[in-house]
């Protein structure tokens, strides 16, 4: 399946796909032994998820003031400047592969619906919603978004 925004086509990547991306990464940024045991793939797929695309966030100084309720690891500025160069390389090597992740399309949708609101065109009167439970931000800012 691809699918893009704009006339762009990407492959969307399953987790093993994003792992690599995330390791790879990681192997080409500076980041301090201190830090590598925090950094793993696994923490920066959830940050990168349940943080910043779900809360929208497009920059190094919004993510640097995010809260992050419901995240377990406190963050100092630094490491979130760190995380923020990771995250940027990760979306640059995807970028130039002609990839994305399934959150990316998501967010992208999320601004989509925002774009469509703002025409006062809504859509829907009621959605129905089944597992919740295993939803992001950006599933309950996209349902948000269309009713």
């Amino acid at each position: 399946m691809r699918l893009g925004r704009g006339g762009t086509t990407r492959t969307p990547l399953q987790d093993p796909g994003k792992t690599r991306y995330w390791k790879q990464v990681l192997g080409q940024t500076d980041v301090p032994e201190t830090d590598r045991q925090l950094l793993t793939p696994d923490f920066l797929s959830r940050e990168y998820v349940q943080v910043i695309l779900g809360n929208g966030v497009r920059s190094r100084d919004e993510y640097l003031k995010i809260s992050r309720p419901g995240r377990r690891v406190r963050l100092n500025r630094l490491q979130r400047a760190r995380i923020w160069s990771v995250v940027e390389e990760f979306e640059r090597q995807l970028s130039l592969d002609d990839k994305t992740t399934y959150g990316k399309l998501l967010a992208e949708a999320v601004e989509i619906v925002a774009d469509q609101r703002t025409l006062d065109t809504h859509r829907y009167d009621h959605v129905v919603v089944d597992e919740a439970q295993d939803f992001t931000p950006a599933h309950w800012r996209l349902l948000r978004g269309v009713v």
